[in-house]
């Protein structure tokens, strides 16, 4: 009876075993299943995000899936998408070189890296078409300034020419009217801001027309500081020397 018991119960091994071995499989299988189910939870959830346009809460929530899933090259893919969208494209294409390293016939992350290197290139002929551009304006502010500037001396000239013209012209009608008052203040004029090349000018146009002892006297009797006078007389005297 002893050893029929002994040998029912080693009949009865293999059963168990097979039982356990069933039991550890089935939890296997739902352990991975109930992993997976996370994974494309993440991947479904963050899709609808982008659809949405909400490219930053789908971005955060790949962060967290790919730190769950490190090995998981479509969620990286789709976190590359959503810091695609958001203008961060070193980050984006360092997730999509991840995605490769993991599977190297990952269409999407291979054709977004094309994309984020020809968008890359875009900007940098943007950006120096601005600085271009901004060039050309800096320029085109230089030229407008040079033109102004050269423009007022223009004016500057041809108004200091009319005013020499206009003065000359008051001298010459002073001098053949023999207003000595206005003639004399016009020569003082000449001394105080000395304009040598006006004052010439009207020294020679009324030596031209009187002795030099005459324009002496016009000067003495007629100019009323002193200082003035003594210049002009010195200046009338070195231009009879000069004349010979």
């Amino acid at each position: 009876m002893k050893n029929s018991k002994i040998v029912s119960n080693v009949g009865r091994l293999p059963a168990v075993l097979w039982l356990a071995a069933l039991v550890l499989s089935l939890a296997v299988t739902v352990s991975w299943a109930a992993a997976a189910i996370p994974e494309l939870q993440y991947g479904e959830e963050a899709q609808q995000l982008l659809n949405e346009g909400k490219n930053g809460e789908a971005a955060a929530l790949l962060k967290e899936g790919v730190r769950a899933y490190p090995g998981s090259d479509w969620l990286r893919s789709l976190y590359g998408r959503s810091l695609f969208s958001e203008g961060r494209l070193d980050e984006a294409e360092d997730q999509f070189q991840q995605a490769l390293e993991i599977n190297k016939d990952n269409p999407v992350a291979r054709m977004l890296i094309k994309e984020i290197r020809l968008t890359k290139d875009a900007l940098k002929d943007r950006e120096m078409n601005e600085l271009v551009n901004l060039g050309m304006d800096k320029l085109g502010d230089l030229a407008v300034i040079a033109i102004g500037v050269w423009f007022g001396m223009l004016l500057s000239m041809m108004s200091g020419r009319l005013a020499n013209r206009f003065a000359r012209s008051n001298f010459q009608r002073a001098l053949s009217g023999q207003d000595w008052d206005a003639v004399t203040d016009i020569l003082e004029n000449l001394v105080a801001n000395w304009k040598k090349r006006e004052l010439r000018t009207n020294m020679e146009m009324m030596l031209a027309k009187m002795p030099k002892e005459e324009v002496e006297r016009i000067i003495r009797a007629y100019v009323d500081v002193q200082r003035y006078e003594d210049e002009l007389l010195f200046f009338l005297r070195k231009m009879h020397v000069k004349r010979g």
